[in-house]
């Protein structure tokens, strides 16, 4: 999950669109391939971005960890023992995919409280890398 403000100079297509300068934004799953080294460097908003340390989908060293290699005002936080989907909140039915039920979790991992967390980090980010917006 990468959390930053918007810089509007940067980048070009959807992800980027024209947005008045200070929006906040929070996008799940850096997917790197999108990006060039150069247009990361590129962005100098503040910016977290959050890997979970057993993605299968998003192998953290090719997508968030690569991302914040290139970006220099990113700031990396794992979660220890997080699948792909940790970020969600649980669905109240099954949800198959190729890595397994949505719902479930890896043995030890509580999604709850990750979500809780998240719930106090991240506008504690935008309010320090933001102030008065």
């Amino acid at each position: 999950m990468l959390i930053g403000g918007h810089q509007p100079a940067c980048g070009s297509g959807p992800a980027f669109a024209a947005r008045p300068r200070g929006a906040r934004d929070r996008v799940d799953g850096p997917a790197g391939v999108l990006f060039t080294a150069s247009s990361l460097a590129e962005i100098q908003v503040p910016t977290l971005i959050y890997e979970a340390e057993q993605d299968r989908f998003l192998v953290p060293r090719f997508h968030a960890e690569w991302v914040v290699q290139n970006m220099p005002a990113a700031q990396l936080h794992r979660i220890p023992n997080a699948w792909h989907f940790a970020f969600m909140d649980t669905p109240s039915t099954a949800v198959p995919t190729d890595d397994g039920d949505i719902r479930s979790n890896p043995p030890g991992f509580d999604r709850k409280a990750l979500l809780a967390r998240l719930g106090r980090e991240i506008p504690a980010f935008f309010d320090k890398a933001f102030p008065g917006q």
